[in-house]
């Protein structure tokens, strides 16, 4: 289990002077951190914001008004992509799919032959919403071939995944602080590659607080963001990216693993199976009866267990139930959802053997020597 004491108090401690002063170093260290995460020597951006204002910056700096750019909707966060895309001018054109398959890649060379003026492809790494992964490599390799940019959100993607950024595919990566790296919302990061930099500041208009150029100048040589930051979680998330790097990402992305196969191995021994084609390992979609109201389900877990368990967004409310396995979730935790999603079944009327998940999922555990 990983020890947070040290960073989480950091992360409460106010940004008083002192700390100001010191945020150089703090800069400083952070950068090298997330480089040594993704394995690369791109200076990567940080943004005092939610992941949605990485996800706002990827779009009004490197894309202008009427340009054209393709999006995967398949749940809320492609759904938000587009949003944002057509909000500032933009010509978004929609690859909508069912919530909780994934984009083929043929389907998006399809898409990028038949239209050459597509001058980027947006996509979810896991699109959190429906717990499904995205083939991002493959989809990156055709992109290159259209000379299309991918920009990969990452949220609830990098920390999980053994993301080497310069083998990725990826032209524009991005996440935020509040997920897989453990740190309280409020910093998200961008980083991009030279492809995508000759592009950075094409558009003109629309940003300011987002501007890039002025972010990455302030950033890569003052080891400074261009306007006052959240000084307190840029220093946490420095010292949770210390802890990631020092388990080794490659380890974090095995025991995920490990989470992700009990968990849906166990739902699907009391016949509740997984929302998702694709599942992403750091977050199951379990897809609930009719019987079943979500809502009832995870108010019980909370008031009974005080655990905090996600329901389902747009019209999945109240149909299923999302559990994570990244961060701070370590094995004993995932045995604990298990077994408290079981009694609120139970309670809820659900006609099944109780403790036959639990027990599958231990089952599954105990044949990963080391987890």
């Amino acid at each position: 289990h990983l020890d947070l004491h040290h960073y989480l108090l950091l992360s409460t401690e106010s940004s008083n002077i002192r700390i100001y002063y010191c945020f150089r170093n703090i800069m400083k260290e952070l950068q090298e951190n997330f480089k040594k995460l993704l394995k690369t020597e791109r200076v990567p951006v940080f943004l005092t914001s939610s992941g949605t204002g990485a996800m706002e910056a990827s779009i009004v700096n490197f894309f202008k008004p009427e340009e054209d750019v393709l999006i995967v909707v398949g749940g809320k966060f492609g759904e938000r992509f587009f949003k944002i895309a057509k909000r500032f001018g933009l010509n978004p054109i929609c690859y909508e799919i069912e919530w909780g398959d994934y984009p083929k890649v043929e389907k998006i060379e399809k898409y990028l032959k038949e239209n050459k003026n597509i001058k980027g492809v947006f996509i979810q790494i896991c699109e959190t919403s429906t717990g499904t992964f995205y083939p991002y490599k493959e989809i990156g390799e055709v992109c290159k071939k259209y000379d299309a940019l991918l920009i990969a959100d990452g949220i609830t993607a990098v920390g999980v995944y053994n993301i080497e950024f310069d083998r990725s595919n990826i032209d524009i990566l991005i996440t935020g602080s509040q997920k897989a790296l453990m740190t309280p919302p409020g910093v998200s990061a961008i980083i991009w590659n030279e492809k995508a930099h000759k592009r950075l500041g094409v558009n003109k208009r629309y940003k300011y607080y987002f501007d890039l150029e002025q972010e990455y100048k302030n950033q890569k040589e003052k080891f400074q963001t261009a306007y006052t930051p959240s000084v307190n979680l840029y220093a946490a998330l420095n010292e949770a990216l210390k802890v990631i790097n020092k388990i080794g990402i490659e380890k974090i992305e095995k025991n995920t693993s490990i989470m992700s196969k009990a968990t849906l191995k166990a739902f699907e021994e009391i016949n509740l199976k997984p929302l998702s084609k694709n599942p992403a390992i750091g977050v199951s979609a379990i897809c609930l009866p009719d019987s079943i109201d979500g809502n009832k389900l995870i108010k019980f877990i909370r008031e009974n267990f005080n655990m905090y368990i996600a329901g389902g967004q747009g019209h999945l409310k109240g149909k299923i139930f999302r559990l994570c396995h990244f961060g701070y979730i370590d094995i004993f935790d995932t045995l604990n959802q298990i077994s408290a999603v079981e009694f609120a079944l139970n309670n809820l009327g659900y006609n099944f053997d109780l403790g036959k998940a639990t027990k599958k999922a231990i089952e599954v555990i105990s044949q990963y020597k080391g987890a």
